[in-house]
């Protein structure tokens, strides 16, 4: 898609029969260190910025602390943002394993 442009007092919707986010895997990502939150929080979405395909959002585990929820087209591509976190962004990641369905 796109970008839209229109004036600011009109309202623009979805273009007829586009569709939102889904992915086929979803595995949660946590830091080691809970004090790297945000240096974790702030790779996820320059991650994002190239790769629309990844979709994450903020959750919290009794055990892991806080930590992100991430979607994945499939195994490669989790396989992928895994080694884009550590070589990019120097993380040190807990990573849970992954299931079906966002």
């Amino acid at each position: 898609m796109g970008d839209t442009i229109n004036r600011r007092a009109e309202s623009v919707g979805r273009a007829a029969g586009f569709q939102g986010e889904f992915s086929d895997g979803v595995q949660r990502i946590y830091p080691i260190n809970t004090a790297d939150y945000e240096h974790l929080k702030s790779a996820m979405g320059k991650l994002k910025l190239n790769d629309s395909a990844f979709v994450y959002s903020a959750e919290t585990s009794v055990a892991l602390g806080f930590g992100f929820r991430c979607g994945f087209l499939g195994l490669l591509h989790l396989e992928i943002v895994q080694e884009r976190l550590r070589r990019e962004y120097d993380m040190d990641i807990i990573a849970t394993y992954p299931s079906v369905g966002l």
